[in-house]
Formats: structure tokens, C-alpha cells, sequence
């Protein structure tokens, strides 16, 4: 059960992190906001489906139905597509905080008396980058819906 909590704790810290790489690649305040409440609404959809794992866990019977296989298989889409665009900003954001530490030593190698308010050390994300990572993400996103759809056809 520790395991299960663990999980749940894992893909929160993923699913946040993944958020503000998605609010990164849209510019208008308007876009911004509608791809907000779509991520809202299906990270709330993963949290719903970790519901329906947990009681079918407690409960031997919910095994059998087809919710609970569809709960698995959203979990695992999102935990899986999740990570890999995860990976990608934090592929990005490494080299970003690199970049940063070099150009904080630069500024305190020359020793700026007056800090100026525009001096930004660490560069903002990519949005080249962050497109890669979402459109990497989709790879397994596919994939992971069309062997749901596969599994759930009778060919009988």
C-alpha cells in the first residue's frame, strides 16, 4: 500500500512540474488559461483513475469489471507520457541552470557594484525545446491509447 501512495506522490510532483512546462508554451493569457483547465481536467481524470485503483484493490470483485482495467491502463498512459515530457524539460532546465552558474561566476568575477534589475542569470526555457518534449510525449501517448482500444475489441 506504501507503494501505491508513493506512486501517487511521484506522478504529483511530475504532473506539476509537466503543468508549468505546458503554460510555457503558450504566449496569450487566453490560451494560457484554456490549456490550463484542460490539464486540470485530466489530471483530475488520473486522480480519479487512482481512485478507482485503490478501492479495486480493497475489493477483490472490481477486479473483474472494465473500469478498473481502463483506471490502469489511464494510469499508466499518463504516468508514462508524463515522464517522458518530464524528461525533456529536465534535459532542458539542466543545461538552463548550468548556464546560469556560469553566467552568475562571470558576474562575480567582474564585480558589478550595481546589480541591475534586468540581469537575469539563469536563460528562460525553449519553446523549440518544450515542443520536442510534448511532441516526444505523444509517442507513447498513441501507443498507449491504441493498445487500450486493441485490448477492448472481441474479434469473435
Amino acid at each position: 500500500m506504501t507503494a501505491f501512495f508513493v506512486s501517487i506522490i511521484v506522478y504529483l510532483i511530475i504532473d506539476i512540474y509537466g503543468f508549468y512546462g505546458v503554460l510555457h508554451l503558450f504566449e496569450k493569457r487566453r490560451s494560457r488559461i484554456i490549456a490550463s483547465i484542460i490539464y486540470i481536467v485530466m489530471s483530475l481524470l488520473v486522480f480519479y483513475s487512482f481512485a478507482i485503483v485503490k478501492e479495486g484493490i480493497d475489493s477483490v470483485t472490481l477486479l473483474r469489471y472494465s473500469k478498473f482495467n481502463w483506471a490502469i491502463g489511464w494510469i499508466i498512459t499518463a504516468f508514462v507520457s508524463q515522464t517522458v515530457f518530464a524528461a525533456g524539460l529536465l534535459f532542458q532546465d539542466v543545461f538552463r541552470w548550468i548556464l546560469g552558474g556560469f553566467r552568475w561566476l562571470k558576474s562575480k568575477k567582474q564585480e558589478i557594484v550595481e546589480f541591475e534589475e534586468e540581469m537575469v542569470f539563469v536563460p528562460s526555457r525553449r519553446k523549440f525545446v518544450t515542443s520536442m518534449a510534448m511532441m516526444a510525449a505523444a509517442i507513447p501517448l498513441r501507443l498507449c491509447f491504441m493498445v487500450s482500444a486493441r485490448a477492448n475489441i472481441n474479434f469473435n
